[in-house]
């Protein structure tokens, strides 16, 4: 799947805000650093600027932001069609940065906004090379924000032995600035399932009712194990195995358990 740039490199961010001079400065606060995984808070020097904004400290459960991390799946545009892209994080990359998030949020005070950046090996353009996600994440009226730089950006060493793109080279913005012309890659949005984006212009935007989040994956994990309990190849044993986990998991209540316990028993 070909992955296109949304924006600047962090790496040029900081030369690009001296340059331009035009970016109000900020104070950063890392939280995690390790290999090319970053997690920091930032907030304007000048308070002025955003006092108040932000609902921080959020405590929210590493398995909540993990499963909305889960969720994030991305849309391509192709000769002017758009198709299904990939999801943003896989499995691992979503283990790893939904606690450092989630401590993150549970730091900040109510002028910050956390920062994360990851760089991990993807199939490329030259077989596997590293690639950017970048952005930030807030609380707002008590739902989560996650505001994209780049999504899954190839990141390609030309003659100068510095990153570009094979776009034009355009400067930092602010990701919560980015209009849909800056984007050849928009974000899936679903409100029925608790996320939606903030306007139409904003296809790197994504904001998240934590409540219908999970609902709608409770839901999904909930017909994909009742679609396996109908399954004629399970024996009734797994399927006794498996209706328990729904039940242990609250996905499923007392009373639902024992009628569908008993359907199962009576197939014998």
């Amino acid at each position: 799947m070909m992955k296109k740039r949304l924006a600047g490199l962090l790496s040029l961010i900081t030369l690009t805000l001296l340059l331009t001079g035009c970016a109000s400065r900020t104070i950063h606060t890392p939280i995690f650093e390790k290999g090319e995984e970053h997690v920091w808070l930032e907030q304007y020097s000048n308070n002025a600027a955003s006092v108040g904004e932000y609902n921080h400290p959020a405590e929210i459960e590493v398995a909540k932001i993990k499963n909305i991390l889960d969720s994030i799946i991305t849309e391509e545009l192709v000769f002017s069609n758009w198709s299904e892209g990939d999801k943003v994080f896989n499995d691992e990359e979503s283990n790893r940065l939904a606690p450092q998030l989630s401590e993150a949020l549970g730091r900040a005070n109510n002028n910050q906004w956390v920062n994360f950046s990851i760089i991990v090996i993807r199939d490329g353009y030259l077989g596997k090379t590293n690639h950017l996600t970048d952005g930030i994440a807030f609380v707002k009226d008590s739902k989560l924000n996650i505001v994209f730089l780049n999504i899954n950006y190839e990141i390609i060493i030309g003659n100068m032995g510095r990153p570009y793109d094979r776009k034009k080279e355009r400067n930092y913005k602010d990701p919560r600035r980015l209009s849909s012309t800056d984007y050849f890659i928009r974000l899936l949005s679903d409100p029925s399932k608790g996320f939606s984006k903030p306007t139409s212009e904003h296809n790197n935007w994504l904001i998240f009712d934590m409540n219908k989040v999970m609902e709608a994956r409770l839901q999904e994990k909930e017909e994909t194990k009742m679609e396996k309990i109908k399954t004629q190849s399970l024996n009734v044993t797994e399927r006794l195995k498996i209706l328990q986990e729904l039940k242990d998991e609250k996905i499923i209540t007392e009373e639902e358990y024992q009628q569908k316990r008993k359907a199962i028993i009576e197939d014998l």
